[in-house]
């Protein structure tokens, strides 16, 4: 066999001690590229012991196993889990399997020698050393998913949007810098830890405006875009806060409700901050926006976040701080 393709190993069979064929070649060269794997024999299509050697330290290094024997627990066997876990990593990498001609005896075991040893090289008077593979160059994390989180949206008013940022990483399992842009002229930079598994953050934005915006993950070359469609709910409240300069502690807290095409009625749980609540409910008699306003008197003179929320879960707030007596 021989020739070259740039894709990842192809196993269709588990592999170990004593089998001979292309797959061997192909694992023996993408474990001479691994970190690893560091197989640094010639290429010659048979496992012997330095490729199961080989694979010992890949199974060790990525966590797959680490123990054992191959009849117990597959230490130094390319069995499913191993198998799996190569496409993975030569997927996230940019492995090129080339395999040098090799001539492989036809057996009748399913590519099993036995019980003829593995062939030594035939000597060359002016032998050619194989010189040592050049790793694949480091590669930081650079592709990424960017979705939105329904059950967030409108957590913080109608405009409000949850996205989730799923960052992938490469060969180089180490951090960088993702820039997730919202459309609306404002970003935001994400640094994951260093890792060799994907990993997740949810971000919420609040956008001036209900409209069109186009958001932007980007890292390095990599980037990806989402449209979001940001609308005013057809249920909706706001709230405000002044202070009552005349009395001590207390404030006025305005709460605007537009119950919109639906002409829906509202109702909320009204939280003062301090450990008090109460209910605010607003009618579907006209489709108007209606205003309350609660006067709530707090005790102490510092900051308090007053909040409304709805059976959903919607939530806005806005903080405020009464006066001294």
């Amino acid at each position: 066999m021989g020739g070259s393709t740039s894709s990842c190993p192809d196993f269709t069979r588990n592999l170990s001690l004593g089998m001979q064929g292309g797959d061997v070649a192909q694992l023996q060269l993408f474990l001479a590229y691994d970190r690893y794997g560091k197989f640094l024999e010639g290429v010659n299509g048979y496992f012997d012991q330095a490729t199961q050697d080989a694979v010992e330290r890949y199974q060790s290094g990525y966590g797959i196993v680490s123990g054992g024997s191959p009849s117990t627990t597959g230490f130094g066997v390319v069995g499913p889990g191993t198998r799996a876990s190569i496409n993975a990593s030569c997927a996230r990498g940019s492995y090129v399997i080339s395999v040098p001609p090799i001539t492989v005896p036809a057996t009748g075991n399913n590519g099993i020698v036995s019980p003829t040893p593995t062939p030594s090289p035939v000597p060359s008077p002016t032998p050619t050393p194989t010189p040592a593979p050049t790793p694949p160059p480091a590669v930081s994390y650079s592709t990424g998913e960017l979705t939105l989180v329904s059950n967030l949206t409108g957590n913080n008013g109608p405009t409000s949007v949850g996205f989730k940022v799923n960052m992938l990483p490469n060969t180089a399992c180490s951090a960088a810098t993702y820039t997730l842009s919202f459309g609306d002229g404002q970003q935001q930079n994400l640094i994951p830890g260093g890792s060799c598994s994907n990993q997740i953050q949810i971000i919420t934005h609040v956008y001036p405006q209900t409209g069109q915006y186009t958001a932007t993950l980007t890292s390095g070359s990599f980037s990806t875009t989402l449209v979001v469609n940001v609308q005013g709910a057809n249920n909706s409240i706001s709230l405000s806060a002044a202070r009552d300069a005349s009395t001590a502690r207390l404030g006025h807290i305005t709460a605007k409700y537009d119950p919109g095409v639906t002409c829906a009625a509202g109702s909320y749980t009204l939280t003062f901050g301090d450990g008090t609540s109460q209910n605010l409910s607003f009618d579907a008699t006209s489709c108007i926006v209606k205003t309350k306003i609660i006067d709530h008197t707090f005790p102490q003179t510092v900051p308090y976040l007053i909040s409304a929320s709805d059976s959903s879960g919607h939530t806005v707030a806005v903080q405020f701080t009464p006066v001294a007596p």
